[in-house]
């Protein structure tokens, strides 16, 4: 649906009816910030649209009717490039190989033509970027030095072994440093900021030398999970998922990928395609509560509908109703829900955390989660449920767009884990 800015504008643009005219889609990166101490540039990346006349082949934008998009994604399994000009001093030539662009917790490695000067990255969705200069690395052995991997920020939300070790009637935790350790110091098989950061460290020899670490797999006995407790509505015979759906961009040992599996069981969600999930894609507020809807079992819906911009016959038609019948959303004004915005991580919190009973936590240590903000109860909440533990140590980035895999992942860990 056309953003109502954009329609605006285009209605008021005083145009030729004589003349042919096109709609002219572009990005705009605005710079927000230079650290020169240390090595940070932040970027806003806004999808913008204006009017342009088109004549000869060239287009001639019509002044005053640019306006942002707000629901602009790339097309499913897209990326678009964006070529950004790095600050006079920001990087030498040794440096190039350690300028990563960091969105949210993924630091993302520029294509190849990257200089000192300038880099190209690939972005699927648009927010606040930052380019980074981060040369950490860790080379980590497994099982007494059997299989050795160099981990850099690039491997961060990928797998620290592929695939995860496994033995038979027992339960893989994480990793330790003692062939003898019952607990795991790296919790999972998923590289993390966090984990990274703390591998790093526990790296450092004498005078700050980086050693191998040697890393051996910790289990526990049984393959069951725990059940932390909660609300009522939350399932009282969890289950694992068993003889799932396969898709070919879901691989195994990804933090998300018993989520999916399990999702896909429970008719919560389906792929893409029959072969694809599509994990990195934006989730919208409509797929949101309506995941929540299908996993509380798609209760019936109950109420009038306040929202104009919620049909009757949407798929998200009853999941709206029974969210709001519920207390979950209020909607975004009185008569609007706005479906098709992209859900951010502040708000996917805030539906499982009224869902859950809304119960009170606190002791979160987020620099980016404001006191008195309408999702610090749910993010206090949702860190000491293990639902999310944050973008890194000190940031949850509330505003962050949230995507498949994640909404699928912060639903099993609340229903299942």
């Amino acid at each position: 649906a056309a953003d109502e800015e954009l329609m605006a504008k285009f209605e008021e643009a005083k145009v030729d009816p004589e003349k042919e005219y096109t709609v002219e889609v572009y990005l705009e990166v605005t710079p927000k910030g230079y650290s020169s101490a240390d090595k940070v540039v932040t970027l806003e990346i806004t999808p913008m649209a204006r009017l342009a006349e088109f004549k000869d082949g060239v287009n001639t934008p019509v002044d005053g009717t640019e306006a942002t998009i707000s629901n602009f994604k790339a097309d499913d399994g897209k990326e678009i490039l964006i070529t950004v000009k790095l600050p006079a001093g920001f990087a030498t030539d040794a440096d190039v190989a350690n300028i990563y662009v960091k969105h949210g917790s993924e630091f993302i490695a520029p294509e190849d033509d990257a200089s000192k000067d300038s880099i190209t990255f690939k972005a699927s969705s648009f927010s606040e970027y930052q380019v980074v200069l981060d040369s950490r690395s860790v080379t980590v052995s497994f099982d007494g030095g059997e299989h050795t991997v160099s981990l850099k920020p690039s491997n961060i939300g990928g797998l620290i072994q592929d695939p995860a070790p496994t033995q038979d009637g027992k339960t893989f935790s994480g990793w330790a440093l003692t062939e003898s350790a019952t607990s795991a110091k790296y919790a999972g098989n998923t590289l993390t900021e966090a984990i990274f950061s703390q591998m790093v460290e526990d790296a450092k020899g004498a005078e700050g030398n980086l050693i191998t670490l040697n890393l051996y797999p910790v289990f526990t006995s049984g393959g069951g999970s725990s059940n932390p407790g909660g609300s009522s509505s939350k399932p009282t015979t969890p289950t694992k998922p068993t003889n799932p759906t396969q898709f070919v961009d879901v691989p195994a040992g990804a933090y998300y990928t018993d989520a999916v599996k399990w999702a896909v069981e429970k008719g919560i969600t389906t792929g893409m395609t029959d072969t694809t999930f599509a994990p990195n894609a934006d989730c919208t507020r409509a797929q949101m509560v309506t995941f929540l809807w299908r996993a509380a079992g798609s209760p019936k819906a109950e109420g009038e509908n306040p929202f104009t911009d919620v049909a009757a016959g949407a798929y998200y038609y009853d999941a709206v109703l029974w969210a709001v019948s519920k207390g979950i959303t209020k909607g975004t004004s009185d008569t609007t829900f706005t479906p098709d915005d992209i859900v951010s991580r502040a708000q996917t919190v805030t539906f499982l955390h009224r869902y859950a009973g809304a119960p009170e936590a606190s002791g979160n240590s987020f620099t980016d989660v404001t006191a008195g903000s309408y999702y610090e109860g749910a993010v206090d909440w949702a860190v000491a449920e293990g639902v999310t533990q944050g973008t890194s140590d000190t940031t949850f980035s509330p505003d962050a767009d949230c995507v498949r895999a994640q909404i699928v992942t912060f639903l099993y860990r609340y229903m299942v884990k």
